[in-house]
């Protein structure tokens, strides 16, 4: 161990641990961007139904997050019953 890293009161053990907490905070980094980056990606390039299908599965998540998965399956139950109960049409 150096002298600088005594002074600081740093261990070897210490130092491997923050040098770690470096690279996991690095690759987070790394990771939100590209996610970010594909996101956008996926945003203008993604029509049609395949749109539709990542605008739900987005719509369940962000149910999942507020009510919890229990309660947003059963929400997802629920529009799924009162789609095929209701008809397609108003006719008033």
């Amino acid at each position: 161990m150096e002298t600088w890293q005594r002074s600081l009161g740093l261990s070897g053990i210490t130092m491997v641990r923050n040098n770690i907490t470096y690279w996991i905070k690095i690759l987070k980094f790394i990771f939100e961007t590209l996610n970010f980056i594909l996101g956008l990606f996926i945003l203008f390039l993604v029509e049609g139904r395949g749109a539709k299908l990542l605008y739900a599965s987005l719509y369940r998540m962000h149910q999942a997050v507020l009510y919890g998965w229990t309660r947003t399956v059963l929400l997802w139950i629920g529009d799924h019953l009162r789609s095929v109960a209701l008809p397609q049409l108003k006719l008033h």
